[in-house]
């Protein structure tokens, strides 16, 4: 979903950086997602980082 969502245009995130750009270590391996466009998405980043 993260891979298509930016094709799309839109963003990606666990939270505090880009969920692409992590490589998962088991296989049931669990994260928190939220996709949607960037801007919304960076926002959610920041309110969470508590900027």
């Amino acid at each position: 979903m993260a891979f298509i969502t930016k094709r799309a245009g839109g963003y990606s995130s666990d939270g505090s950086r880009d969920i692409l750009s992590l490589a998962p270590t088991t296989l049931a391996e669990t994260t928190p997602l939220y996709l949607g466009s960037s801007g919304l998405v960076r926002e959610v980043e920041s309110l969470i980082e508590g900027r």
